[in-house]
């Protein structure tokens, strides 16, 4: 989940005095809210973490019942924001159509992520590549940097607004988003690649739409097998800006499988393109 807010609706039955009230928890228990006979309540205004939610439903002679407990985490990562980045403004004219690769330009989706620099800011990664086919540098080495990739993200985004400054996102980042506190760019070699899911290199079995961290890798080729939502027969992953350690010829790519992967930087195909936009967090509110 990533709104502020639960709303939980319990379903109670009492044949002889019947229901009084309604009571819920996001804490185990440990406090409630009454809401008299109302059988639904909405906790709002709640931070990151993981509330363990518990209904409690009493009678009008004093039985109660207590809920198993349902275990909510709300994060800011993921949620999907519909934005226009040429206007810098949400947007409502989206259609599925905008989010085959390669488009760049109109109502677009996003995935937000947090930004771990600046809280007044949020991170949008845009949900389809904007160049399915891309390469790091062509010099095949990291010496001066992701030249070919940084000149293709600005052709990419020349009609969006300029201080949103579009980027690769890092692999780094990635990790934060997966809280793989095991892995830094600057100590990780390329034997310490993982899944998003397990931040390890072991896969549970998934299905269509049952990956949490899905949005990362989504429409790639056959990536519903990993559990992301929508394929694509375009592109196997896009990069990030981030070189691999120890290496000075390969960088850090996002996978259909849901894993980062190592790349020579002068591989192009089929490693895409997929920009990072930084906005206030009141353009999107």
């Amino acid at each position: 989940m990533t709104s502020n807010s639960i709303t939980v609706k319990a379903n109670g039955t009492d044949n002889e005095s019947g229901i009084a009230k309604y009571e819920f928890s996001k804490d185990n228990g440990a406090t409630w809210i009454s809401n008299n006979t109302n059988n639904t309540y909405t906790f709002t205004n709640l931070g990151e973490g993981s509330y363990k939610i518990k209904v409690r439903v009493t009678d009008k002679v004093g039985n109660s019942a207590i809920s198993n407990t349902l275990t909510v985490n709300i994060s800011e990562n993921g949620e999907a924001i519909l934005f226009n980045p040429e206007t810098g403004t949400k947007c409502t004219d989206y259609v599925e159509e905008n989010s085959n690769n390669q488009n760049k330009r109109g109502c677009m989706r996003w995935f937000a992520y947090k930004n771990y620099e600046d809280s007044s800011k949020i991170n949008l990664l845009f949900d389809h590549n904007t160049s399915y086919i891309g390469i790091w540098d062509s010099f095949g080495s990291i010496k001066y940097g992701p030249r070919d990739l940084n000149r293709l993200i600005k052709e990419d985004t020349a009609t969006w607004k300029s201080e949103f400054n579009a980027r690769a996102i890092t692999v780094d980042e990635i990790a934060k988003i997966t809280n793989n506190s095991n892995f830094s760019s600057t100590s990780s070699g390329e034997n310490s690649w993982f899944y998003f899911e397990t931040n390890n290199q072991s896969l549970p079995s998934m299905s269509q739409g049952s990956a949490t961290y899905g949005w990362l890798f989504d429409r790639t080729t056959v990536c519903v097998d990993y559990g992301c939502e929508n394929d694509s027969n375009d592109t196997y992953s896009y990069w990030t800006v981030s070189t691999v350690y120890v290496r000075t010829d390969s960088a850090w790519a996002v996978a259909r499988t849901g894993t980062i992967t190592v790349h020579k930087v002068d591989s192009g195909s089929p490693y895409g393109i997929r920009p990072v936009i930084t906005v206030d967090k009141n353009l999107i509110k």
